[in-house]
């Protein structure tokens, strides 16, 4: 009973009381300004992070940009390689076709191996005339050798004979020997004349051959001349092209370079920032969460306020019946009083937790103006690299236009490869 009497009697020093009224209202409202503000807080955090995506892919963008430049400079580099390359094969043709235009050496040699056959022949001559003087020689000892035979058969041996003999046959197989070798000499050399004169003929024709076709592209350098004419023009042209193309991508480099480091100290910037928005966006997720506990206690508290005043409605119809006990418990009152106080006390130590929020809440909108001074400087930022994005096309414009000479110089010279692969055909 008396437990009963207490709580009666608290709650009805908390309801009756207006002051403490008029601080609920107060907590309540401000209670809801802090959740307004709160997710007006998360709407602006998102807006913070779509507006970092959108830089980051602005970011990606001016890299492919890059790529392609990079890729341009790459096959220009290659295009040159290709034209000196093919400026080396028309030198190589033309040194070709004037070493084929000299006389050439097998004229000499032919004349060396005529004269070795007549002086082949001379030798045969002599030695064909010796043999026939040897014989001669030979024929008249032979018959007075019979004669003095006849006459001497009975005087002297036959030794003398017999040696002479020997004599005579042993130098005429060695003149005999010769002869076979000086022959076989000679059907070598009339062997070796014949082909070398076929290989004359041949050459003769092919020398014939390489003269009309090098009239014959005379004739069509004569017809190439006022062609060629506009078309060295165009390779001049060409040329200080590619040397302002040269000096424009020295001050594209430059630039880049210059852009690049910027680019790299605004990333550097950026990334210090996000870190700092991030730790920022931490601190406001812990805040979060510390509201979403005060909430949580709140509606604890609430519910438990509704399970009291069930309880005082219950307890209301006891009220009546207790009142004559109320006398007897003037003590038991002045007890409660003194717990009145002591809740008094706590609800302005959560007076005090209110100020310090409300402060946190002013730091919160400070740091907010922080953040949109940042944005303001991202979208400099992002002008000055829209700025550039123009410059670059102008670029490209003029890479079209000078790729554009560079196909019609192409095709000019395809048309000239294949009039020099035909030639080549022909003077092959």
């Amino acid at each position: 009973m008396e437990q009963s009497t207490r709580q009666v009697t608290v709650i009805d020093e908390l309801w009756d009381n207006e002051e403490s009224k008029a601080n609920r209202r107060l907590y309540d409202e401000q209670d809801r300004g802090l959740q307004r503000q709160n997710i007006e807080l998360n709407d602006r955090i998102k807006k913070f992070e779509k507006q970092l995506e959108i830089l980051k892919n602005n970011q990606l963008k001016d890299h492919d940009k890059e790529l392609i430049k990079r890729i341009l400079s790459k096959q220009a580099n290659e295009y040159n390689k290709l034209v000196k390359k093919k400026d080396q094969e028309i030198e190589q043709l033309n040194e070709q076709i004037r070493q084929h235009s000299k006389p050439n050496l097998l004229e000499s040699a032919l004349r060396q191996s005529n004269i070795e056959r007549l002086h082949l022949e001379k030798r045969f001559l002599s030695s064909s005339s010796s043999l026939n003087s040897t014989t001669t020689t030979n024929g008249g000892p032979t018959t007075t050798a019979s004669a003095g035979a006849n006459e001497e058969s009975l005087n002297s041996p036959k030794s003398s004979d017999s040696s002479t003999c020997y004599d005579d046959s042993t130098h005429y197989q060695a003149v005999t020997k010769t002869n076979e070798g000086l022959k076989a000499e000679l059907d070598r050399l009339t062997k070796s004349n014949q082909d070398n004169t076929a290989k004359l003929k041949l050459q003769f024709e092919q020398y014939d051959k390489l003269q009309q076709a090098y009239k014959d592209l005379e004739t069509k350098y004569n017809q190439l001349l006022p062609i060629e004419e506009p078309h060295k023009k165009e390779k001049l042209f060409y040329d200080s092209c590619l040397l302002e193309n040269k000096q424009l991508k020295e001050k594209l480099l430059k630039i880049e370079n210059e852009s690049h480091h910027k680019d790299l100290d605004e990333q550097n910037k950026q990334k210090q920032k996000i870190d700092a928005l991030e730790n920022e966006l931490l601190t406001l997720k812990s805040t979060q969460n510390h509201q979403q506990d005060v909430q949580i206690k709140m509606d604890h508290l609430q519910k438990e306020l509704e399970l009291r005043i069930n309880e005082f409605e219950t307890i209301s119809t006891l009220n009546t019946k207790l009142s004559n006990e109320l006398k007897n418990s003037t003590n038991t009152n002045e007890r409660l009083t003194a717990e009145c106080e002591a809740l008094r006390a706590a609800l302005v130590a959560k007076a005090d937790e209110f100020d310090s929020k409300k402060s946190e809440n002013e730091q919160l909108k400070t740091k907010n103006s922080d953040l949109e001074s940042i944005i303001k400087s991202l979208q400099d930022t992002n002008d000055v690299l829209k700025r550039l994005n123009t410059e670059n096309e102008i670029n490209k414009q003029e890479l079209k236009e000078k790729q554009d000479h560079y196909e019609q110089f192409q095709k000019i010279h395809d048309t000239t490869k294949r009039e020099n692969q035909a030639t080549i055909h022909l003077l092959q």
